[in-house]
């Protein structure tokens, strides 16, 4: 799955994958913010005063099923040219 996190106020963006349950690392990007942990995500909340309420996160792309190694790495680079 590929996501993304955006914060409205001042307008920032990260885009992560996780083959793991959705909830679950959203969850974790949030506990780390609350323990101030040096991760992406959590550095540039604890240097703004920030609340979970100004964050909107997307679903970008949800894959069923196990896709062959091959397969996933050629399918990534797809996505990278059409955002280039």
């Amino acid at each position: 799955m590929v996501y993304l996190l955006y914060c409205r106020e001042h307008k920032t963006m990260y885009v992560g994958e996780t083959k793991r349950a959705f909830k679950t690392r959203v969850d974790e990007h949030f506990a780390n913010i609350r323990h101030q942990r040096a991760k992406p995500v959590s550095n540039h909340y604890k240097n703004r005063s920030h609340v979970r309420k100004n964050s909107e996160i997307y679903i970008l792309e949800h894959i069923t099923g196990v896709p062959e190694k091959s397969q996933n790495g050629h399918r990534q680079r797809e996505r990278e040219e059409l955002d280039l």
